[in-house]
């Protein structure tokens, strides 16, 4: 949060955060580190939600009104094969 989030949107009142801001935070690590951005983008509209149930905001800027201007993730890269068991105190 220190890192990604406060310094764009750390002194805004929530009222004043909208999807530039939003996007602004999550272009530059969306496709370079997918896991982040999903992290980020989830601490963030998780918070706005809860803004929106007591009435500070009326749209999620972070919901799926952002959809569209973000670009598709890339895919999943393979997870490495598990080590059978009878060799795991060798590679120990």
């Amino acid at each position: 949060m220190d890192h990604y989030i406060f310094p764009t949107i750390g002194d805004m009142p929530v009222d004043r955060i909208g999807r530039t801001e939003i996007l602004e935070i999550l272009t530059p690590v969306w496709t370079t580190k997918p896991e982040t951005a999903r992290r980020i983008r989830l601490i963030i509209k998780t918070g706005m939600a809860w803004t929106m149930a007591f009435g500070y905001i009326n749209v999620n800027p972070a919901g799926e009104v952002i959809d569209a201007a973000l670009p598709a993730m890339p895919k999943v890269r393979e997870h490495f094969k598990a080590l059978p068991y009878p060799d795991v105190s060798a590679a120990i």
